[in-house]
């Protein structure tokens, strides 16, 4: 059945929803921005870099990977039965060493990323400090003044935020008292249900509008720090199905009617797990420019989907 599909996908979701970002990496991502921006020395920049990447590799590759490897289980057990799952599912030997080597792959990625935001910076932020250097005004008061403008953007910014994670609550509720109603008693809880749903769109259109250009530094940042970890999870769901002997994966796009173009094209499509590398959910250039990192497809074994015919179309996933 797709329930056990959406039971992956939303163990996927768990790790990258915003609340995964608000500890100890979303600190050190917000405190590199602001060492970007105003012209931290280079040695600063790089160390704040090294404590970005080593928070990566001990503390979410991990979980990503212990993610990946739990979103697969309700699919192989689906095929094998829990019993042999549980006695196979623990990863060694070359699956082992490639996940391993995968997490390298993907630390390296970042760095990449982190070094291109840098020399992409906003060129209006390097000539006020160009102009400064002419005119001979005092770089810390330019410093100053630049983070006071920034200062009210970023509380609006704040603001926005937390009036979006109030409208999920509330729509989070309102589902859940929709989905425990009586048949007959279902039109006030799904009349609130739209409501929130309105209200977490004004929120997000509200957020949009409110980013200041640290700010927007600081979600590319963060952007390319979930895209690692995700691609992390990715890649322990595939080698879970390679160390149960499953070869050939089918690419099942999620959200339904709303997949994107390029997922919509690429739903039903059949690979080997190594002809998926560098082309599966969220890794190609071409997809970048729809959902991109954001994408929440599976691939799963063919053997699966052939035994669900649900899967024909892409599957709605729970919020």
């Amino acid at each position: 059945m797709p329930d056990r599909i959406r039971q992956g996908v939303a163990a996927m979701r768990t790790l990258f929803g915003r609340g995964s970002y608000r500890d100890e990496l979303q600190a050190l991502i917000a405190r590199y921005a602001r060492a970007s921006f105003y012209t931290k020395p280079e040695p600063v920049l790089r160390r704040l870099q090294r404590q970005i990447v080593r928070v990566l590799a001990r503390k979410y590759f991990p979980q990503a990977r212990q993610v990946g490897i739990e979103s697969a289980r309700p699919v192989a057990e689906a095929l094998q039965g829990r019993r042999l799952t549980d006695r196979e599912l623990r990863l060694r030997g070359q699956i082992r060493r490639r996940l391993e080597l995968e997490s390298r792959l993907n630390l390296r990625a970042f760095e990449a990323a982190l070094e291109a935001e840098v020399e992409s910076m906003p060129p209006q932020i390097r000539a006020a400090f160009l102009r400064a250097r002419r005119d001979g005004l005092a770089r810390r008061q330019l410093i100053r003044d630049l983070v006071q403008a920034d200062q009210a953007e970023l509380q609006s910014l704040a603001q926005a935020y937390k009036r979006l994670d109030a409208a999920e609550e509330r729509l989070a509720r309102a589902e859940r008292r929709l989905a425990r109603a009586p048949k007959g008693k279902r039109h006030q809880p799904a009349a609130e249900v739209r409501e929130a749903r309105k209200e977490v769109r004004r929120a997000k259109a509200s957020l949009r509008g409110r980013r200041s250009l640290l700010a927007r530094f600081t979600v590319a940042v963060q952007g390319h720090a979930r895209d690692a970890i995700r691609r992390e999870a990715q890649a322990a769901q595939q080698a879970v199905f390679e160390q149960l002997g499953y070869r050939q994966l089918q690419w099942v796009a999620v959200n339904g009617a709303d997949a994107c173009p390029y997922c919509e094209r690429q739903h039903g499509k059949v690979r080997t797990a190594r002809q998926w590398r560098g082309k599966g959910p969220g890794e190609s250039a071409e997809q970048a420019q729809y959902c991109g990192s954001a994408c929440m497809c599976v691939l799963v074994p063919v053997e699966y989907a052939a035994g669900n015919p649900g899967l024909a179309r892409p599957i709605q996933a729970a919020a």
